[in-house]
């Protein structure tokens, strides 16, 4: 009678349907690359960061000397993903202007890996020097601009 019981019990507890609790982790991958005249090159030690847009999660990771990179255990979220390496300026995957973003949003719900994400650096530049007057004194306090000439609509814009 107690073996019967105990089956019962056995039978009712394995029938029962537990939901099982799993977080959703998935993977951001692809390629850092900058242009250098004709060509395409990767760059190698990039931090690429996956932030989320709700702010509560960032992931990141290094590119190799292919440039490839993988951002791994992401949980599901909305990410905006950049690329950063000092003497570069930082770029926004999808984003059609070097260190301005957010870009394009990469979405890992639902899926376990995304692939071809691809961002290209910008090299920076620093100016550095000293305003000075007719006889070749210091101004302090002069302010600045740098301003780009743009040959194919005749314009100028500050930077």
């Amino acid at each position: 009678m107690v073996a019967t019981i105990l089956c019962q019990w056995l039978a009712l507890i394995l029938s029962a349907q537990v939901p099982l609790i799993q977080a959703s982790r998935s993977s951001i991958a692809g390629t850092v690359t900058v242009v250098d005249g004709p060509a395409t090159l990767p760059v190698s030690r990039v931090l690429v960061t996956a932030r989320d847009l709700s702010g509560g999660v960032a992931r990141q990771g290094l590119t190799d000397a292919m440039g490839r990179f993988v951002i791994a255990n992401v949980p599901a979220g909305r990410f905006v993903v950049t690329a950063e390496k000092p003497g570069f300026v930082r770029a926004f995957y999808g984003s059609t202007r070097p260190g301005k973003g957010p870009g394009r949003v990469v979405s890992t719900n639902g899926v376990a890996r995304v692939d071809n994400v691809g961002l290209t650096l910008v090299r920076g530049a620093v100016v550095a020097g000293t305003v000075t007057d007719g006889r070749g004194k210091p101004l302090p306090g002069v302010q600045v601009s740098l301003r780009q000439l743009f040959f194919g609509d005749r314009t100028i814009r500050q930077v």
